[in-house]
């Protein structure tokens, strides 16, 4: 029986799943099992994946008709074996020690039915190229207050690792919320184990927002929302005149390089 069930759903990633998945394989930490519930994808999702499962033993490919991201994880969580679940969200990756840090802090307290840790940050978007290029980053590291949950959601699920006497304490993610399902999970586990949530502060995920891909952070945010929590505010007229110096001096190659 493996120590800690990966729960991964998907719908129509099949250009950045297998990403996610490498970050999975290239733990530190072995003993997992990877369950990937495959959301009802008509992109090829399966195929395109059909000889990383074959390799990897610890990775079990589910399929069902589209019910929506809650329902592919209460389906995964549902034939997971682990004593600890994690959530992967095939547009974002961990770094290489996330299961093995975040098993230990977990195990080490007690009093702790779930840790979360600090993440990065990234916005991107194509190049002229079609690549991927990064525009913006951050770092995204709250401190754990049960309270602030009861008002917004600061958690992000890609980041957790919780026991799963907790799932069977207050219940799957509710499968009639189409997004923030992860909020409405923290509010109720806080209301259960109200001082039995710990933030972790070391970053080991990385969070991906696009302005170009279709994400759920999409759905909620707005590009301007978005281009803003990442610290790139729309220039006012002033700044916009010294940017046209900017660009007039770099097409002149006037541009000083102190050493």
């Amino acid at each position: 029986m493996p120590k800690v069930s990966v729960i991964m759903p998907t719908f129509n990633r099949r250009n950045v799943i297998k990403k996610a998945i490498d970050s999975v394989l290239a733990q530190a930490f072995k003993d997992y099992e990877l369950i990937i519930v495959d959301d009802g994808s008509t992109d090829g999702t399966e195929e395109t994946l059909k000889e990383t499962i074959e390799k990897n033993q610890n990775i079990h490919y589910f399929r069902q008709e589209n019910k929506g991201a809650s329902s592919a994880r209460n389906f995964g969580i549902s034939n997971s074996k682990g004593e600890f679940l994690a959530f992967l969200d095939t547009d974002n990756t961990w770094h290489p020690n996330f299961l093995e840090v975040m098993k230990q802090e977990l195990e080490n307290d007690e009093k702790s039915v779930m840790v979360y840790c600090s993440e990065n940050l990234f916005l991107v978007t194509p190049n002229e190229e079609g690549k991927i290029k990064t525009i913006a980053r951050k770092v995204r590291a709250p401190e754990y207050n049960p309270a602030k949950l009861l008002h917004t959601n600061y958690i992000d699920v890609n980041s957790i690792l919780l026991k799963r006497k907790v799932i069977e304490d207050i219940g799957d993610f509710d499968e009639n919320l189409s997004s923030l399902e992860d909020w409405d999970l923290f509010v109720r586990l806080a209301i259960k184990y109200p001082f039995s949530v710990r933030h972790v502060d070391q970053v080991l995920v990385d969070y991906y927002y696009s302005e170009h891909f279709d994400t759920v952070t999409n759905k909620l945010m707005p590009k301007t929302s978005i281009r803003g929590y990442m610290g790139l505010v729309e220039p006012d007229e002033a700044t916009n005149k010294v940017l046209v110096n900017i660009q007039k001096y770099l097409s002149q190659k006037k541009v000083v390089v102190l050493e």
